[in-house]
C-alpha cells in the first residue's frame, strides 16, 4: 500500500510537467496510473490529491448509501441507454493535427447569447443534498469560482433564489414538463422572478435548429472533445456523475477539483488536436472504428 502511495504521488509530480503531459510517455504513464496505480481500496483524503475524476468516484461509492449511490450510478429501466453511450463513444477517437501553433487555447464559447468561459456545463441533477448537505449551493460557488454555468433542476434541494445567490449571477433552469399546466407556470415564473434567463426542457438530441446540450457520459476530455464536433454536433457538453462524485467525495472543493481537471484535460486534447477554439473543433478532428 505505501508503495503504491509513493508511485501514485511520483506520477502526480510528473503530471505537473508541462512537457510530460504532452508527450506520450506522459500518456503512457497515464494510462499506467489508471490501469495497475489505483488500489481498489485506496481512497484519496483530499480533493488535491485527485490524479483524475475516477477517483472522485472511488470516494463517493464508498461514502454515499447504497441507494443514494445506486441512483447516481444507473439508468433506467435495464440500463439500455447507459450501455449504448458508452459503446458509442468507445468507436469514436481524436485525430492528431501537427504543424498548428496551439500555444493560446481558449475554451470560450457562446450559448444563446451568452458568453461561456467554458463549454463544460453543470447538468441539471436533483435532491443534492442526497450526496452532500451543501447540496446546489456547493455546486453552485465551485461553479463560481470555476466559471462554469450551471443548470439547476427543479426537482432542487435548495430554492433557486439560494443558489443564485451562491452563484453570485443567474442559473439556467431545467423544467420538466407536467400536465398540470398550474405547477409548470408556478416554477416558472419563480424562476423568472429569481433572474434565470433561459429555461432547459430534457428531449432527445436532434441535429435541427435547436440548441444541443449534450449529456449523460461525457466524463473525460476526449469525450468532451468528440461532442462538440462539427455543425451537428453539441453547442455544449453537460456532466453530471463526474461533478456529483466531486461534491459527495468532498463537497465544494471536490466539485472544484472536477471542473479544474476536466477543463485542463480538453485543453490538452485540443492542443494535440490542433483547435485553437471550440469552433475550429470539427469532424477532421474526429474519427470512428466503425
Amino acid at each position: 500500500m505505501l508503495e503504491a502511495i509513493a508511485r501514485r504521488r511520483f506520477l502526480k509530480f510528473l503530471a505537473a510537467s508541462p512537457l510530460l503531459g504532452c508527450t506520450a510517455a506522459g500518456r503512457l504513464l497515464a494510462e499506467e496510473s489508471l490501469d495497475t496505480i489505483r488500489l481498489p481500496d485506496y481512497l484519496i483524503n483530499s480533493a488535491a490529491e485527485a490524479l483524475d475524476v475516477f477517483d472522485f468516484h472511488t470516494v463517493a461509492k464508498h461514502r454515499l448509501p447504497p441507494a443514494h449511490y445506486g441512483y447516481l450510478a444507473t439508468g433506467t429501466d435495464g440500463n439500455e441507454t447507459l450501455s449504448a453511450n458508452r459503446r458509442a463513444f468507445e468507436d469514436v477517437y481524436i485525430r492528431p493535427m501537427r504543424m498548428v501553433d496551439t500555444s493560446d487555447i481558449s475554451l470560450e464559447t457562446t450559448l444563446l447569447d451568452e458568453r461561456l468561459k467554458s463549454p463544460i456545463v453543470l447538468a441539471p441533477v436533483g435532491s443534492q443534498r442526497a450526496f452532500h448537505p451543501d447540496a446546489e449551493l456547493a455546486s453552485a460557488r465551485a461553479a463560481r469560482a470555476q466559471e462554469h454555468l450551471q443548470i439547476l433542476s427543479n426537482v432542487t434541494s435548495n430554492p433557486i433564489e439560494n443558489v443564485i445567490a451562491a452563484r453570485g449571477e443567474p442559473v439556467w433552469f431545467q423544467l420538466y414538463p407536467t400536465n398540470q399546466w398550474s405547477t409548470a407556470q408556478m416554477m416558472l415564473e419563480r424562476a423568472e422572478r429569481a433572474g434565470a434567463r433561459v429555461v432547459v426542457l430534457t428531449v432527445d438530441l436532434n441535429s435541427g435548429s435547436n440548441r444541443v446540450l449534450l449529456g449523460q457520459y461525457v466524463r473525460t476530455d476526449d469525450r468532451d472533445c468528440s461532442s462538440c464536433h462539427g455543425s451537428n454536433g453539441a453547442d455544449a457538453v453537460c456532466i453530471g456523475r463526474a461533478y456529483i462524485w466531486g461534491l459527495a467525495a468532498f463537497g465544494q472543493p471536490g466539485v472544484e477539483k472536477v471542473l479544474e481537471m476536466l477543463k485542463a484535460e480538453l485543453s490538452m486534447v485540443m492542443g494535440q488536436m490542433g483547435a485553437r477554439t471550440i469552433d475550429e473543433i470539427g469532424s477532421q478532428h474526429i474519427g470512428t472504428r466503425r
